[in-house]
């Protein structure tokens, strides 16, 4: 199941689980985010992003820091 963004906060959410990605992991071919735990699941099963179906591999992944950054200063939903 991918998840389709409809809102910003959407947009700030793990595409497979719909969570805070934190650590933040981008593909480098589509730009899409993932929570580590997630994507390396994905990647165990496929060597392809879950999104855009590209090669993948968990070394080719980019750490999105500034997202990182950005969830510490927004407050968690209660």
């Amino acid at each position: 199941y991918i998840f389709i963004a409809t809102t910003i906060d959407d947009l700030l959410s793990c595409g497979i689980c719909t969570e805070r990605p934190i650590p933040a992991l981008m593909c480098p071919s589509c730009s899409k985010v993932s929570c580590r735990k997630c994507i390396t699941r994905a990647l165990k099963t496929k060597s392809k992003c879950p999104y855009c179906t590209q090669p993948l591999t968990t070394s080719s992944l980019v750490q999105l820091r500034w997202f990182d950054a950005l969830f510490s200063l927004q407050p968690t939903a209660t």
